[in-house]
């Protein structure tokens, strides 16, 4: 209360994360399951996953997809297509980076985020967002 400080939370199986920022944030974490490919266009354009197929085509999965909960979660608002209003840099992605860009573009909004991409053992993967 009385505190202009952000918090974002999140969870999976038996582990959570926090984030407490000065700024509009957004946290996910997932645990690293091959069920990720079988949503993967719920989330991910065609062309898109056409552009990741190359590369490590599951960790691409975890990045994008936690990238986009956690701009979700810092826009805080519902109504967001996670294919048509949630984009992500790919190129930097696919270079290897684990700091990348981010976009939410609906009607008359346009936030951007720089995000980063940190691996738990492997096991899990967690992305933030600081709205920019």
């Amino acid at each position: 209360m009385n505190d202009d400080r952000y918090i974002s939370i999140s969870h999976t199986f038996d582990i959570a994360s926090v984030m407490v920022c000065t700024h509009t944030c957004g946290v996910d974490i997932e645990k690293d399951l091959p069920r990720i490919r079988t949503i993967a266009k719920k989330f991910v354009s065609e062309s898109d996953l056409n552009t990741i197929e190359k590369s490590d085509y599951q960790l691409k999965l975890y990045q994008i997809w936690c990238a986009k909960e956690a701009m979700y979660k810092a826009y805080g608002f519902g109504g967001i297509d996670f294919r048509q209003h949630l984009f992500v840099d790919l190129e930097t992605l696919i270079k290897g980076e684990d700091s990348f860009d981010g976009e939410l573009i609906k009607d008359d909004v346009h936030l951007r985020f720089k995000l980063k991409y940190i691996s738990l053992n492997k096991e899990y993967h967690l992305v933030y967002a600081i709205q920019q």
